[in-house]
């Protein structure tokens, strides 16, 4: 058992990927790095993110702007869906770069798939401001927790799930996962769904999960 004990949870993955949606290629016009700010959101086959730009109000304190972009990530999009929809947020504070968003106990009803990409496009989008560098989400004031582990703190670059304007880029997979317990001599089975950028490492997928 000793040596179990020493073997590192992403040596015991077992990995399994079932592919739910096809890909499409993508040109080099679509692989251009967007440039501006926007407002992310979830497409209507909840498969990807996408982009409506944002116009940066002027005159107006970050922590105004904060709150516009909020309303905006609430709001009904024409070819899509809004990553604030189905719980409601109940308030936010913002202290040294750290942003604290504060949701209904609906959100823990989310579809797996749906609440990684919601995270996510929240998070891209209110971490394109200069006044917030990391985000935290918590339920009814409590940690947000996904899978029996604590999200904890989040930035743009905790997703594999970077956004692109084209579609068809993301596939969803289901990942077998072998990770040690609490007692450090047995292994848990734990299954996961995930929504990847078919351009992101599988590894960092992986260890995103872990």
């Amino acid at each position: 058992m000793s040596d179990l004990r020493k073997i590192l949870p992403l040596l015991l993955i077992c990995l399994l990927l079932l592919t739910a949606c096809s890909r499409a290629g993508r040109n080099n016009a679509e692989a251009q790095a967007e440039t501006g700010t926007f407002i992310y959101y979830l497409n209507n086959e909840r498969t990807t993110l996408k982009t409506s730009e944002y116009k940066l109000p002027e005159n107006m304190e970050e922590e105004d702007i904060l709150d516009d972009m909020l309303d905006n990530l609430a709001a009904p999009f024409a070819d899509g869906i809004a990553p604030i929809s189905g719980f409601t947020l109940q308030g936010r504070s913002l202290d040294k770069g750290m942003l604290i968003l504060d949701f209904s106990e609906e959100y823990e009803q989310l579809d797996a798939l749906d609440e990684i990409l919601i995270r996510g496009a929240i998070v891209k989008t209110v971490c394109q401001l200069g006044s917030v560098r990391q985000v935290s989400f918590t339920i009814n004031q409590e940690s947000l927790v996904r899978n029996g582990d604590e999200v904890g703190v989040m930035g743009p670059d905790s997703f594999a799930i970077s956004t692109s304007t084209s579609m068809g880029q993301y596939d969803r997979i289901q990942i077998y996962l072998y990770l040690t317990g609490q007692e450090q001599d047995k292994l848990k089975f734990v299954t996961r769904m995930a929504a990847y950028n078919i351009n992101s490492p599988m590894e960092r997928v992986i260890v995103e999960q872990l």
